[in-house]
């Protein structure tokens, strides 16, 4: 997409972030609905937005070429 830095590279970055923001904050707020306000439901939504937060950011970090990734172990 562009050099590390650069505005093409940043722009990636940021629509990668806000797609994986979406898809946390969707995820959360489905299972907070079907889990209800207890302690073992507010920590099960926690994990299952961190998840789809994680997922989401690295698939379209990968699909927009982001240069950053190459420097992840394992991401290569």
């Amino acid at each position: 997409m562009g050099a590390p830095g650069s505005a093409g590279c940043t722009s990636a970055l940021l629509c990668a972030g806000a797609g994986g923001a979406v898809a946390g904050w969707a995820a959360a707020r489905g299972c907070a609905g079907v889990l209800g306000d207890g302690t073992a439901g507010a920590a099960l939504t926690t994990v299952a937005g961190t998840l789809a937060l994680a997922l989401v950011f690295l698939l379209l970090a990968r699909l927009l070429k982001v240069g950053e990734l190459r420097r992840l172990p394992g991401l290569r």
